[in-house]
């Protein structure tokens, strides 16, 4: 095989091994309002941290924070401290169809915001479950 096509072989596979993995999204709540799932694909942990992303999905449409456009799903990076439960939420990208799919209507600014504790019966809580809890 000549030099050309040899290096245009490994730019391609470098290539692919670098783009993101495909989100593989696992239901952990759902009831009449909105749908929550979680990227097992993108789950790292690092001591107590958990960092992931979840998928908001929404029975009807909600109003987007800036400029007060329709939105029906939502895909946030998140982090969990297990020991103390405490939850960050990231960045947000809100999308005009269902499955973090369609037009993607805003954006928050990246980076987390500060850790807060957990709430009792909410989808923070039912992250954090699925997360820190030990397996029964």
């Amino acid at each position: 095989m000549n030099a050309p096509i040899r290096i245009a072989l490994l730019l391609a596979a470098g290539l692919a091994l670098a783009a993101p993995a495909e989100a593989r999204w696992k239901m952990v709540r759902k009831d009449k309002a909105a749908a929550l799932s979680v990227d097992t694909a993108g789950v790292s942990r690092k001591g107590d941290d958990v960092r992931f992303r979840y998928l908001a999905d929404y029975a009807s449409p909600q109003q987007a924070f800036a400029t007060g456009a329709p939105y029906r799903s939502s895909i946030t990076d998140a982090m969990v401290r297990c020991k103390t439960r405490q939850i960050a939420l990231g960045r947000m990208r809100m999308y005009a169809g269902s499955g973090g799919k369609g037009r993607l209507v805003e954006t928050t600014p990246p980076g987390p915001a500060p850790l807060e504790m957990v709430e009792n019966a909410t989808s923070d809580e039912d992250l954090w479950k699925h997360f820190c809890s030990p397996k029964r």
